[in-house]
């Protein structure tokens, strides 16, 4: 028997005639025995000689398929070629907006800076440099905002949301759905910044910290033993509070004794000795003679005036709250000796135990005991004096007392150093105490919900810039919550604002009250020279120099502005450019204008002007 063709085959050698392969089968050789069964995405209907592809837009995985009706649809976002065992996914940034797709250039790219993962139907995410609001915060078309209103301080790579998006480094926020983006510190000479910046934000975006760092700006500490040296921008170990208290004391007692001894000392010796008493004549009239030069060109008010002036100048970008530019505070930095932080001095005041309230009590009661010790030290150094004078050692304090008037006069040679004090602590340790009412804002939801649907408003919380450990209060939109805590340290500030800012003032006035007609006549008195330092013009010679007054002011105002200026300029000199574009009128326009006129741009899109520029 002739051998069976293509599409046939004999079942058996002794078979007379050739069987049609069944459905589901091909065979493709001549003078076989049986056929092949139909591969993946291939039909063969009965008597195949040869596999036949799914149809463009079909595909399917399944053997021994007889009709193209058993091939599967392409789905959605995915296209089949012939002959597909499995649909292709249409590429990021392409979508398959309808079944049966044949090829990958039957996939529509997605338009309007919007972008899609492979595979997808809809574009449902955003290209590179821009990311997607919150599902439940967009409406039913998607939006793209771009990345660059961030500050250029965030990378956006494509189908990301407002959530995933990757700060860079020294960046910080509060919360994932923050908008507000925020500059860490950084050590200028080892480059070291405690944010890292990346896309996970963690609890109140300490996920954007480095190890050890956690909180706002990552300026706090994980380890309670430690703080946060803004020199450094790294947390290190709080020194030992006992060995700090006793340094402190020990520094201060110790020169003040020094200094009683040596006076007490040379006051005693000239009584007995003719070379410390010409010592001590010597001593005195170099004293006298630069007292007399001193009041002959009224260097007090002029010192108070330098004094208040860069008081004032050193608390400004805190009392009016406004950013200067890095150069500022880098020119300005030698007055940060006027504002004066006791609880800095010998412990930082991050690793005090009762966090900001300690802080400020530090703050608000070392003055006050500063000037009271040294008023009380002067008082007995100058009684001390009265006895060595007057050889009254053996007599007793009352006795000396009722013989004359020494305690008033060592009570009047008391003040002036301690007015002085006074003068001096008074302005920047009020500034400080109104410090507790500068709270730094941070926005944690940029997108809270409201009772309206179609608006969103931003929640976040508020924390105390002198110390960040300290939440002011939450808020969200218009509604505030004030903290337990900071509500205790307002109420303290507002009793040592009242001693600083009133009580001072009053206690200089009640000083000066009783030489007021003294200081009108112009005549020097024992109480006038006591209150020096509180009197706006304690020289009783009626010739003064008000052009050095007047220069001297000058000089000082005009240093701050040049200062300010230049730190300015500097900053602002890369990026100030100057753009000029020549717009097209509007078609209506074009008519009654020369080619030479040019129209003024309103932003991107000129022809949003209405009427016709004049010629």
């Amino acid at each position: 028997m002739k051998p069976c063709g293509a599409g046939t085959h004999a079942p058996t050698p002794e078979s007379e005639s050739c069987t049609h392969c069944e459905k589901g089968k091909y065979q493709d050789e001549e003078g076989k025995v049986g056929c092949k069964i139909c591969p993946r995405g291939n039909v063969c209907p009965s008597g195949a000689a040869r596999e036949l592809e799914c149809l463009q837009g079909t595909w399917s995985d399944s053997l021994g398929l007889d009709d193209y009706s058993q091939c599967s649809a392409c789905p959605l976002g995915f296209y089949c070629p012939k002959g597909s065992v499995t649909p292709l996914p249409c590429p990021a940034g392409t979508i398959g907006q309808s079944p049966n797709l044949g090829n990958q250039l039957s996939c529509t790219p997605c338009a309007d800076n919007t972008w899609s993962t492979p595979g997808s139907s809809s574009c449902s995410s955003c290209q590179r440099d821009y990311y997607l609001l919150p599902q439940e915060k967009r409406n039913a078309s998607i939006e793209c905002v771009p990345c660059s209103q961030l500050g250029g301080h965030a990378t956006c790579l494509a189908n990301v949301t407002l959530e995933t998006i990757e700060l860079d480094e020294r960046w910080w926020r509060l919360g994932p759905r923050s908008k507000d983006l925020h500059k860490c510190a950084k050590n200028d000479e080892t480059g070291f910044t405690p944010c890292r910046g990346g896309k996970e934000a963690g609890v109140g975006g300490s996920g954007y910290c480095l190890e050890g760092h956690m909180g706002p700006l990552c300026q706090l500490c994980t380890v309670e033993t430690k703080w946060f040296n803004p020199q450094s921008s790294k947390c290190e170990e709080c020194p030992a509070t006992g060995d700090t208290i006793r340094q402190f004391v020990g520094a201060v007692g110790g020169m003040l004794g020094l200094l009683a001894a040596l006076k007490l000392a040379l006051q005693y010796a000239s009584r007995r000795s003719s070379k410390a008493m010409m010592l001590r004549n010597g001593l005195v009239l170099y004293a006298r003679r630069v007292h007399q030069l001193a009041m002959a060109v009224a260097l007090v008010p002029k010192l108070k005036l330098v004094l208040a002036f860069y008081q004032s100048v050193a608390v400004l970008p805190t009392v009016y709250n406004v950013q200067l530019p890095d150069l500022y505070y880098k020119w300005t930095g030698f007055l940060n000796i006027f504002d004066i932080d006791w609880s800095n001095y010998f412990i930082p005041g991050a690793c005090l135990e009762g966090g900001y309230t300690s802080r400020l009590l530090l703050r608000s009661i070392i003055p006050l005991l500063l000037i009271v010790v040294v008023f009380l030290f002067s008082f007995l150094v100058n009684i001390g004096q009265a006895l060595i004078e007057n050889e009254s050692l053996g007599r007793s304090l009352v006795k000396l007392g009722e013989k004359g008037k020494m305690w008033r006069r060592a009570l009047v040679k008391s003040l002036p150093l301690a007015l002085f004090l006074s003068f001096c602590l008074c302005a920047p340790t009020a500034s400080a105490i109104f410090k507790t009412y500068d709270c730094v804002e941070y926005v944690e939801d940029s997108l809270a919900p409201t009772g309206d649907p179609e608006q969103v408003t931003s929640a976040g919380a508020r924390f105390l810039r002198s110390d960040l450990r300290t939440t002011c209060n939450t808020f969200a939109g218009s509604e505030i919550t004030m903290s337990t805590e900071y509500a205790e340290i307002e109420h303290i500030a507002w009793w040592f604002a009242i001693v600083y800012s009133i009580v001072f003032p009053c206690m200089f006035m009640g000083v000066l009250l009783p030489s007021r007609k003294t200081l009108r006549q112009r005549r020097s008195t024992q109480l006038v020279r006591a209150t020096t330092c509180s009197n706006p013009n304690p020289n009783p010679n009626p010739n003064p120099n008000p052009n050095l007054t007047l220069t001297l002011t000058l000089t000082l105002t005009l240093t701050l502005t040049l200062i300010l200026t230049l730190s300015l300029s500097l900053s602002l000199t890369p990026t100030l450019t100057l753009t000029l574009t020549r717009c097209a009128p509007p078609p209506s326009c074009t008519a009654s204008m020369s080619q030479s006129t040019f129209v003024p741009c309103c932003g991107s899109n000129p022809t949003r002007r209405e009427s016709c520029p004049k010629i």
